[in-house]
């Protein structure tokens, strides 16, 4: 992607994909911040995530990605693994 995409969230954060072309079939990890604790948890709070998470995915081509998934669109990038696939 040439310039980042701006998304309106909680946070107005931006995504941006790398700069360097993503291959098919190359395998890709993914991480971000979740909830560990279930919502009935004392731990639980609504606002601050309190695990990193982290997956490894397969890259998936094109039309794998509109066979499985969704209908893709440009700077789409989808992934799989044995639990489902991502697109992002």
């Amino acid at each position: 992607m040439k310039e980042a995409l701006p998304l309106d969230g909680y946070r107005r954060a931006a995504a941006k994909l790398p700069e360097k072309p993503v291959v098919p079939h190359s395998v890709a990890t993914i991480a971000g911040w979740g909830m560990e604790n279930p919502v009935d948890s004392p731990d639980w709070n609504e606002i601050v995530p309190n695990h990193q998470n982290k997956l490894n995915l397969t890259v998936a081509t094109y039309e794998e990605c509109a066979e499985k998934r969704f209908a893709p669109f440009d700077y789409q990038l989808c992934a799989t693994n044995p639990m489902g696939t991502m697109c992002h």
